[in-house]
Protein backbone atom coordinates (compact mmCIF):
# COMPACT_ATOMS: atom_id res chain seq x y z
CA UNK A 1 0.00 0.00 0.00
CA UNK A 2 2.84 2.39 0.85
CA UNK A 3 4.37 2.07 -2.62
CA UNK A 4 1.01 2.64 -4.34
CA UNK A 5 0.35 5.75 -2.26
CA UNK A 6 3.92 6.97 -2.79
CA UNK A 7 3.45 6.72 -6.58
CA UNK A 8 0.34 8.89 -6.23
CA UNK A 9 2.33 11.59 -4.39
CA UNK A 10 3.05 13.64 -7.50
CA UNK A 11 3.02 17.40 -7.77
CA UNK A 12 -0.18 17.25 -9.82
CA UNK A 13 -2.03 15.10 -7.30
CA UNK A 14 -0.89 17.23 -4.37
CA UNK A 15 -1.97 20.38 -6.23
CA UNK A 16 -5.31 18.77 -7.14
CA UNK A 17 -6.05 17.87 -3.51
CA UNK A 18 -4.86 21.30 -2.34
CA UNK A 19 -7.16 23.14 -4.78
CA UNK A 20 -10.13 20.93 -3.87
CA UNK A 21 -9.32 21.48 -0.17
CA UNK A 22 -9.31 25.28 -0.61
CA UNK A 23 -12.53 25.23 -2.65
CA UNK A 24 -14.18 22.93 -0.09
CA UNK A 25 -13.25 25.36 2.69
CA UNK A 26 -14.26 28.53 0.86
CA UNK A 27 -17.49 27.27 -0.66
CA UNK A 28 -18.88 24.04 0.77
CA UNK A 29 -17.86 24.00 4.43
CA UNK A 30 -18.33 27.74 4.92
CA UNK A 31 -21.79 27.53 3.38
CA UNK A 32 -22.71 24.58 5.56
CA UNK A 33 -21.50 26.28 8.74
CA UNK A 34 -23.46 29.43 7.82
CA UNK A 35 -26.61 27.40 7.14
CA UNK A 36 -26.36 25.49 10.44
CA UNK A 37 -25.75 28.78 12.28
CA UNK A 38 -28.81 30.23 10.52
CA UNK A 39 -31.05 27.31 11.54
CA UNK A 40 -29.91 27.56 15.16
CA UNK A 41 -30.02 31.31 15.56
CA UNK A 42 -26.28 31.58 16.08
CA UNK A 43 -25.05 28.17 17.24
CA UNK A 44 -22.38 26.71 14.98
CA UNK A 45 -21.64 23.08 14.07
CA UNK A 46 -20.61 20.73 16.85
CA UNK A 47 -17.58 19.46 14.94
CA UNK A 48 -16.03 22.93 14.84
CA UNK A 49 -15.74 23.01 18.63
CA UNK A 50 -11.94 22.78 18.67
CA UNK A 51 -11.69 22.67 22.48
CA UNK A 52 -14.41 20.04 22.78
CA UNK A 53 -17.78 20.09 24.47
CA UNK A 54 -19.65 18.41 27.27
CA UNK A 55 -22.62 16.15 26.51
CA UNK A 56 -24.88 18.88 27.90
CA UNK A 57 -23.38 21.47 25.54
CA UNK A 58 -23.76 19.11 22.57
CA UNK A 59 -27.40 18.40 23.39
CA UNK A 60 -28.15 22.12 23.82
CA UNK A 61 -26.61 22.77 20.40
CA UNK A 62 -28.63 19.94 18.86
CA UNK A 63 -31.82 21.32 20.34
CA UNK A 64 -30.99 24.81 19.03
CA UNK A 65 -30.66 23.51 15.45
CA UNK A 66 -34.37 22.74 15.31
CA UNK A 67 -35.93 19.97 13.22
CA UNK A 68 -34.85 21.38 9.85
CA UNK A 69 -31.36 22.19 11.10
CA UNK A 70 -30.90 18.67 12.48
CA UNK A 71 -32.04 17.12 9.18
CA UNK A 72 -29.67 19.40 7.25
CA UNK A 73 -26.79 18.64 9.63
CA UNK A 74 -27.33 14.87 9.26
CA UNK A 75 -27.25 15.20 5.48
CA UNK A 76 -24.12 17.36 5.74
CA UNK A 77 -22.30 14.86 7.94
CA UNK A 78 -23.18 11.93 5.68
CA UNK A 79 -22.28 13.63 2.39
CA UNK A 80 -20.04 16.71 2.52
CA UNK A 81 -18.31 15.97 5.81
CA UNK A 82 -17.54 12.45 4.65
CA UNK A 83 -15.78 13.75 1.54
CA UNK A 84 -14.02 16.63 3.31
CA UNK A 85 -11.74 14.54 5.58
CA UNK A 86 -10.73 12.47 2.57
CA UNK A 87 -9.80 15.68 0.74
CA UNK A 88 -7.74 17.30 3.50
CA UNK A 89 -6.34 13.95 4.60
CA UNK A 90 -5.39 13.12 1.02
CA UNK A 91 -3.62 16.44 0.63
CA UNK A 92 -1.64 16.11 3.87
CA UNK A 93 -0.85 12.43 3.30
CA UNK A 94 0.37 12.96 -0.27
CA UNK A 95 2.40 16.01 0.71
CA UNK A 96 4.04 14.05 3.54
CA UNK A 97 4.67 11.11 1.22
CA UNK A 98 6.28 13.39 -1.34
CA UNK A 99 8.55 15.19 1.13
CA UNK A 100 9.79 12.42 3.43
CA UNK A 101 11.89 10.58 0.78
CA UNK A 102 13.60 13.88 -0.04
CA UNK A 103 14.72 14.23 3.58
CA UNK A 104 14.98 10.73 5.08
CA UNK A 105 16.46 7.51 3.74
CA UNK A 106 14.21 4.79 2.36
CA UNK A 107 12.94 2.48 5.10
CA UNK A 108 13.42 5.11 7.80
CA UNK A 109 10.87 5.29 10.60
CA UNK A 110 10.10 8.84 9.45
CA UNK A 111 8.75 7.49 6.16
CA UNK A 112 5.67 6.43 8.14
CA UNK A 113 4.67 10.01 8.99
CA UNK A 114 2.06 9.80 6.20
CA UNK A 115 -0.03 7.62 8.54
CA UNK A 116 -0.72 10.54 10.87
CA UNK A 117 -3.11 12.37 8.49
CA UNK A 118 -4.84 9.03 7.86
CA UNK A 119 -5.41 8.70 11.61
CA UNK A 120 -6.91 12.21 11.56
CA UNK A 121 -9.32 11.20 8.79
CA UNK A 122 -10.42 8.17 10.80
CA UNK A 123 -11.02 10.34 13.87
CA UNK A 124 -13.04 12.83 11.79
CA UNK A 125 -15.19 10.09 10.26
CA UNK A 126 -15.73 8.55 13.71
CA UNK A 127 -16.71 11.98 15.04
CA UNK A 128 -19.22 12.30 12.19
CA UNK A 129 -20.82 8.97 13.11
CA UNK A 130 -21.19 10.14 16.71
CA UNK A 131 -22.72 13.45 15.67
CA UNK A 132 -25.18 11.76 13.31
CA UNK A 133 -26.20 9.34 16.07
CA UNK A 134 -26.79 12.23 18.48
CA UNK A 135 -28.72 14.24 15.89
CA UNK A 136 -30.79 11.22 14.91
CA UNK A 137 -31.51 10.32 18.55
CA UNK A 138 -33.01 13.69 19.42
CA UNK A 139 -34.81 14.26 21.83
CA UNK A 140 -32.98 11.39 23.52
CA UNK A 141 -29.57 12.29 24.91
CA UNK A 142 -27.09 9.43 24.53
CA UNK A 143 -24.37 10.61 26.91
CA UNK A 144 -21.84 7.89 26.01
CA UNK A 145 -22.12 8.71 22.32
CA UNK A 146 -21.68 12.41 23.10
CA UNK A 147 -18.54 11.68 25.13
CA UNK A 148 -17.15 9.47 22.37
CA UNK A 149 -17.95 12.10 19.72
CA UNK A 150 -16.19 14.76 21.82
CA UNK A 151 -13.15 12.51 22.21
CA UNK A 152 -13.05 12.01 18.44
CA UNK A 153 -13.43 15.77 17.93
CA UNK A 154 -10.46 16.50 20.19
CA UNK A 155 -8.37 13.75 18.59
CA UNK A 156 -9.26 14.99 15.11
CA UNK A 157 -8.19 18.55 15.84
CA UNK A 158 -5.04 17.42 17.66
CA UNK A 159 -3.99 15.08 14.87
CA UNK A 160 -4.84 17.67 12.22
CA UNK A 161 -2.64 20.19 14.05
CA UNK A 162 0.22 17.69 14.28
CA UNK A 163 -0.20 16.83 10.58
CA UNK A 164 0.00 20.50 9.61
CA UNK A 165 3.12 21.02 11.74
CA UNK A 166 4.73 17.93 10.21
CA UNK A 167 3.94 19.12 6.68
CA UNK A 168 5.30 22.58 7.47
CA UNK A 169 8.51 21.26 9.07
CA UNK A 170 9.06 18.80 6.21
CA UNK A 171 8.50 21.56 3.66
CA UNK A 172 10.90 23.97 5.37
CA UNK A 173 13.53 21.23 5.86
CA UNK A 174 13.31 20.19 2.21
CA UNK A 175 13.49 23.81 1.04
CA UNK A 176 16.54 24.59 3.21
CA UNK A 177 18.37 21.43 2.16
CA UNK A 178 17.57 22.01 -1.49
CA UNK A 179 18.87 25.57 -1.36
CA UNK A 180 22.02 24.52 0.50
CA UNK A 181 22.78 22.01 -2.25
CA UNK A 182 22.23 24.67 -4.92
CA UNK A 183 24.57 27.06 -3.16
CA UNK A 184 27.33 24.42 -3.12
CA UNK A 185 27.06 23.80 -6.86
Amino acid sequence: MYMRLKRMATGRMILFFFVVFILFNLVVMRGIANQITHYSGGVGPIDLEITGYTPEEAFAMIEAYGKEGRAFYIWTELVADTAYPIVYGGFLMLLTLALTPRIYTEGSFWQKLYLIPIAGVLMDLSENVGIVLMLNSYPEQPVLIARAACAFTLLKWGILGVSLVIAFVLGVTWFVRRNKLKSYN
